[in-house]
């Protein structure tokens, strides 16, 4: 037989089997699931119960030398965990009230309760001890009390506050990490004005912006 012939004949066969095949039924099964979504996860961020916080966290005065002044700020998040960081930034300083100790440790004269020849020292922020810690809150939910639980030690006194922010912009500050949501955590600041700092700081003001960021986990800082 030519095996043109034959060759034709194979291919035949094979197109018919394969065909045939098609006949014969298949064990088979299928699991339908409907209704299929994603959603984008949410961070909402809350300060000592104010969303959007409106209102200042540090307000102290009459701060002296070696006292200590402690501020707390509550702190909570919905609805994933988060990593929390706090930004001071655009520290201002100024000579407030100008008292007769004052204008003459800055080598002025005093008159009729004015100050006149004085050489202005205003950097309270560079002699002002400044700590952070971060907190997990007791049962209670409240912050100061005895059973808060001490997680992290971010600032330990041994900085001046100065050196936390320059200019209007600074690395953000990392609180904690992988934070549980609706948890209530504590922020504890302290700030203390050095031992040596003299009259010359007398009623001098200080003032600064704090942003307190809650981020998704692991990522990298907010700039």
């Amino acid at each position: 037989m030519d095996t043109r012939i034959l060759m034709s004949i194979l291919v035949i066969g094979v197109v018919a089997m394969a065909a045939g095949a098609g006949t014969f039924a298949q064990f088979s099964d299928t699991e339908t699931s409907e209704g299929n979504t994603f959603t984008a996860g949410t961070i909402d961020l809350t300060v000592n119960d104010e969303n959007p916080l409106t209102n200042e966290v540090v307000k102290l005065s009459g701060i002296k030398p070696c006292e200590e002044h402690v501020v707390w700020k509550k702190v909570t998040a919905s609805d994933n965990p988060y990593d929390l960081y706090l930004v001071i930034k655009g520290i201002t300083t100024g000579t407030g009230t100008m008292v007769e100790p004052e204008c003459v440790a800055e080598g002025g004269t005093w008159s009729d309760g004015e100050c006149s020849g004085n050489t202005a020292v205003d950097n309270i922020d560079a002699v002002t001890y400044y700590d952070l810690y971060l907190y997990s809150a007791g049962d209670d939910g409240e912050c100061g009390t005895d059973d808060d639980e001490l997680i992290k030690t971010i600032e330990d006194g041994s900085r001046y506050f100065a050196t936390v922010a320059t200019g209007s912009q600074t690395t953000p500050l990392k609180l904690g990490s992988s934070l549980e949501p609706s948890k209530v955590y504590c922020v504890k600041q302290s700030f203390h004005l050095d031992g040596e700092a003299g009259n010359e700081y007398q009623g001098d003001t200080a003032s600064f912006t704090e942003e307190f960021i809650a981020t998704q986990v692991d990522v990298s800082p907010p700039s």
